[in-house]
């Protein structure tokens, strides 16, 4: 079903966070929540995401305002994640929404010349770094010293590194489908000069 649809919605399914994390396994290992992401207690493999505070009352607050950006999980790794599971433990009765896009439709809906020209690039995935270019995001807070030089020294190494790099149209191993892998994370395409790689990365998501 997954493979046919990308999206598999299933309702009336009540789980814990146990439950979740055993669903999970049945589709392969998981991966730890990323640092500085809230994670269920004993379970580093599964991220808390609310705006509740201690007592249980909505804060108005988003607490991931990236997310409100489109982006694939997971593509800043060298492995990306093969499927992410949301579940909907208290559901607002507005907003909140989850968005998903079908990027085996937007790479048929590219030009054959745009196709062919994507073909064999890669874009290269790093939020800090995308973040920092597209929406001005800090690189390290404003106060620190020695912390927030050093930080924006590694900030440095990884710009010049780029080190996790995926190919802008990739080819599903089982289906043999093409489909565009960008989003939020990702920040150029090689083989273009770097301000080019950058627009181009963002004309294609607006695309999408």
């Amino acid at each position: 079903a997954l493979q046919e649809h990308q999206l598999v919605l299933l309702r009336g399914v009540h789980l814990d966070a146990e439950g979740l994390r055993r669903l999970g396994q049945l589709l392969g290992p998981l991966r730890p929540v990323p640092r500085g992401m809230q994670i269920v207690p004993g379970l580093p493999d599964v991220q808390c995401l609310g705006n509740l505070d201690a007592g249980g009352h909505p804060t108005g607050r988003n607490p991931d305002p990236d997310s409100l950006r489109w982006h694939s999980d997971g593509s800043a790794t060298r492995i990306p994640a093969r499927y992410t599971l949301l579940y909907g433990h208290r559901i607002p009765r507005a907003g909140g929404e989850t968005v998903f896009a079908d990027m085996y439709a937007a790479c048929a809906a590219l030009a054959p010349a745009e196709r062919r020209e994507l073909i064999g690039r890669c874009a290269v995935h790093d939020p800090q770094v995308a973040r920092w270019i597209r929406h001005g995001s800090p690189i390290a807070a404003a106060d620190g010293g020695l912390r927030r030089m050093l930080t924006r020294l590694r900030f440095l190494a990884r710009l010049i590194a780029s080190p996790t790099r995926h190919p802008v149209i990739r080819v599903h191993e089982e289906t043999g489908r093409q489909c565009l892998f960008l989003g939020d994370h990702a920040w150029r395409i090689t083989g273009l000069r770097w301000r080019d790689g950058v627009r181009r990365v963002n004309e294609l998501n607006d695309f999408v």
